[in-house]
């Protein structure tokens, strides 16, 4: 009787022994599951905290941080107007440590790029002025405002090159030469893209001041500068020439007797380049020859000269 009480016991609480050895095997499987996530959550949150503290030490000490470059751009704020544009070289140098840079800007007819400043011994020999039809990237770039990347590495045209864009217009533009290897990446790409929209704030602010500026630099009628601001264009090319050492400014005074500023204005518009001034000096018209040496200065000379206008005299000044 008790082995039978015994054999019955045992086959009622089989089951639930059974049950009870699997729920705790289902528990400590839980639990060893559970450690095991917590340690993968554990992991990821310091990597995450690891990542950021990266980030937040490269937006405040890194030379590529997005912090550094605000800094840097910033200053340009504080910078008059007719000096915008040799800063922004600098600093555009700066922010991609680059050193060979020509900052162009759009002339009034959209047809012609004149250079405005350039830095790096290599960018002397590139061109002072450029036609916009004899560049399909900067036909391109005036239609759809995109970044050149000369990925071809096509022989005479810039490594990199960015526009400044202002009321849906192309008012300058930015353009790298002689990159480093590794500056090609996507990173600097997008740097390059990132500086030039920082910098078009004050791009813009230069380019509308020489535009109100026109009337009262400008002799009536007439692209002859008055004699002050004759004089404030040779000293801020002077303050030019402390980072291109290559640079130089040539005057040379005309000899027009018996003639109006509107009609030597007429007879030089077509004789000098985009990027020479015509200026009131005393009581005689001068023409700033800007980064020309006397071989050159020769040549345009004897140009000149073909066209009935003759120099009197010619002295560099810087």
């Amino acid at each position: 009787m008790l082995l039978i009480e015994s054999i019955y016991t045992k086959l009622l609480t089989h089951p639930i022994s059974e049950q009870s050895k699997f729920r705790d095997d289902e528990n400590r499987w839980q639990h060893l599951h559970d450690q095991e996530r917590y340690r993968f959550l554990c992991h990821m949150f310091k990597a995450n905290v690891n990542i950021k503290d990266k980030m937040y030490r490269q937006i405040v000490n890194s030379q590529d941080s997005i912090g550094r470059i605000y800094r840097i751009v910033s200053t340009l704020d504080s910078v008059e107007p007719e000096n915008i544009y040799n800063k922004t070289a600098l600093v555009t140098a700066e922010v991609l440590d680059v050193s060979q840079i020509i900052i162009y800007s759009v002339g009034r007819d959209s047809a012609y790029l004149r250079q405005k400043v350039r830095i790096g011994d290599m960018t002397e020999g590139e061109p002072h002025s450029l036609r916009i039809d004899d560049y399909p990237y900067l036909q391109q770039m005036m239609k759809e405002h995109n970044l050149f990347i000369n990925r071809d590495l096509i022989k005479g045209l810039p490594d990199l090159a960015a526009p400044i864009i202002y009321e849906g217009r192309v008012i300058a533009v930015i353009q790298v030469y002689q990159m480093d290897f590794d500056k090609w990446s996507t990173f600097e790409l997008n740097l390059m893209a990132v500086t030039s929209r920082l910098v078009s704030t004050s791009l813009a602010r230069a380019y509308t001041w020489e535009q109100e500026m026109m009337e009262r630099r400008y002799i009536p009628g007439t692209r002859i500068l008055k004699e002050k601001e004759f004089v404030h264009i040779i000293e801020e090319l002077r303050e030019r020439h402390q980072m291109q050492k290559g640079y130089s400014v040539t005057i040379a005074r005309i000899d027009l007797p018996g003639m109006t500023y509107k009609q030597i204005d007429q007879r030089l518009g077509n004789q000098i380049r985009l990027e020479d001034y015509m200026g009131i000096l005393g009581d005689s018209v001068w023409i700033m020859f800007t980064d020309v040496n006397k071989q050159t200065l020769a040549l345009i000379q004897k140009r000149l000269a073909q066209g009935g206008v003759l120099i009197s005299e010619a002295k560099e000044v810087i």
